[in-house]
């Protein structure tokens, strides 16, 4: 192979790498979009996405309230929430609840427990 050759390989493969790059760029804002859509049907606003994804079992409500702003209590109604809808479960010490689902996989249906809407 010619060393022009290898340039114009080379060109190419920086081309097609930046049109991947450009693709996959709009199928994350495709795909940002049906998870948003998908969340509304289980929590009512972001700061609710934001308690459910420190909800790691370990995590108490003053813990959530701490690095968020949200009230311990909003906290505890939310875990109440969850728990009925099979969401979260009991931490060791009875509380903190620890999520059983990423959001992720909560915005595209794999979960064990089926959950349509949770308001």
């Amino acid at each position: 192979m010619e060393q022009n050759d290898l340039k114009e390989l080379i060109d190419e493969l920086k081309t097609l790498n930046q049109t991947h790059k450009l693709i996959a760029g709009y199928l994350r804002l495709m795909s940002n979009a049906e998870i948003e859509k998908s969340l509304k049907d289980i929590f009512t606003s972001n700061e609710e996405i934001r308690v459910y994804e420190l909800s790691d079992g370990n995590r108490t409500t003053r813990d959530i309230e701490g690095l968020i702003g949200v009230s311990r209590q909003t906290v505890s109604n939310l875990w109440k929430k969850w728990e009925i809808l099979g969401l979260v479960e009991e931490g060791k010490s009875k509380k903190p609840y620890k999520a059983k689902f990423s959001v992720i996989d909560l915005a595209l249906g794999n979960k064990k427990k089926g959950v349509k809407n949770g308001k």
